[in-house]
């Protein structure tokens, strides 16, 4: 297809491009965590997920049941201390994590060919920072997903939901206005930073954080029991301001058609 109108993509990581279901990062958390005796549930860690892994990190501690058992454990509540020793175990356990959640996500490569076919620039954005994606660049690229640019929250002043990730892509990706460019991700913190830049946003559901299950997983729910965990992450992206939803970035294409056509007749997000 010849996307004319599109001038540029920035995609998420976990979830959206590889990692069906985001679970490395969920696995990591579990792990850190547990390294200072706190078991958190991985609905808890799923909450945050899309934000920097520093302030991912902030906030579950933030949350009452682990403040409640911080303090049952230490006698106090959890500190800015504790938030960097969990960091750096984070790190260390990520190391573990990809090795088995790293595989690109059906559609991702063949969607970063089309792209480049159509000569669309497509950059990335993601909650890692620069030190963890050192260890998931070199294993994604062997496996064929190598977006143009790829910017992590410590390479700006803030990560999501804040819009700075989008701007440095846009930088490196020589690519304006941001009204004709797209975003894709699979939580609301991604729809909120491509809100935030002023791009057409699109909210990824299946293979996605929302929906939180791995690819075997769903295929072996029920059609009635997928559809109702697929329905609920809808609701969810739609009512934090996605322009579309698709159940995985396989669905890409249909969704820039009419974004492109869309910008064709001088519509903005």
């Amino acid at each position: 297809m010849n996307y004319s109108n599109i001038k540029g993509v920035i995609v998420d990581w976990a979830g959206t491009s590889i990692d069906y279901g985001s679970f490395a990062p969920v696995a990591a958390f579990i792990d850190a965590f547990r390294q200072s005796g706190i078991e958190v549930p991985a609905n808890d860690i799923r909450k945050f997920m899309g934000y920097g892994k520093r302030d991912h990190t902030r906030e579950i501690l933030k949350l009452e049941n682990i403040s409640n058992d911080w303090f049952e454990r230490y006698k106090r509540r959890p500190t800015e201390d504790d938030v960097e020793k969990i960091f750096y175990s984070l790190s260390l356990s990520l190391e573990k994590a990809i090795l088995d959640y790293s595989e690109p996500i059906e559609g991702a490569i063949d969607f970063l060919e089309k792209m480049r076919t159509a000569g669309i620039k497509v950059g990335s954005t993601t909650g890692y920072v620069r030190e963890m994606m050192n260890l998931i660049i070199p294993i994604a690229e062997k496996k064929g997903f190598k977006p143009d640019v790829i910017v992590c929250p410590d390479d700006v002043p803030s990560g999501r939901p804040y819009p700075w990730m989008c701007y440095l892509n846009a930088v490196k990706m020589e690519t304006y206005p941001f009204w004709e460019m797209v975003k894709f991700g699979d939580t609301v913190s991604d729809i909120n930073e491509g809100l935030n830049a002023g791009m057409w946003t699109v909210g990824i559901t299946k293979s996605g954080n929302e929906v939180g299950l791995t690819l075997a997983e769903t295929e072996s729910l029920s059609d009635i029991e997928l559809n109702s965990l697929i329905k609920a992450a809808e609701t969810k992206l739609s009512e934090a301001g996605a322009h579309f939803i698709i159940n995985g970035i396989w669905e890409a294409e249909k969704v820039l058609e009419q974004i492109d056509e869309n910008i064709r007749k001088g519509l903005k997000p």
